[in-house]
């Protein structure tokens, strides 16, 4: 997943509280590649992850707006749903990724099914180019915006 502003991707994870089939406890690893070990970023208190061996969140999207993606979880006692969101700045602007229709459309299937990561249709990493413009078009009126600057 897309995290904490750079542009590379973190790895979301989870830590079984008894064996496979329990609930399990989420969490976001960045990988250092300078000490060649994996580091937890995050970890929410009190969320829950589905039940099974993949331990999924109910959703992994760019659900909030700017290309980072935020994680929907019950809590324990699933009286609760959870959207934790980064709060680390970031110098990188781009549309949302939910613009780009590839990943809108992969967060629909990966989401209802397998659960696995949505992916986007553009290459997002730290020697990326500028990405492509979203196709998005307007149903509803006239007056709404298009695309048409880079950002």
């Amino acid at each position: 997943m897309w995290w904490d502003g750079d542009l590379l991707r973190e790895l979301l994870d989870y830590n079984p509280d008894k064996d496979i089939w329990q609930n399990g406890r989420p969490k976001i690893l960045k990988w250092d590649w300078q000490k060649n070990e994996l580091k937890t970023i995050f970890e929410p208190d009190g969320a829950t992850a589905i039940p099974g061996t993949k331990g999924t969140p109910c959703l992994l999207a760019d659900i909030l707006g700017d290309w980072r993606e935020e994680l929907l979880y019950t809590n324990d006692s699933s009286t609760e749903l959870r959207i934790y969101t980064s709060t680390c700045l970031t110098e990188h602007k781009f549309y949302t990724l939910m613009h780009d229709h590839v990943y809108r459309l992969s967060v629909a299937f990966q989401n209802t099914a397998y659960n696995s990561p949505p992916h986007t249709g553009f290459y997002i990493g730290d020697d990326m180019e500028k990405p492509p413009l979203p196709l998005s078009n307007y149903v509803r009126g006239e007056d709404l915006p298009e695309f048409t600057e880079e950002i």
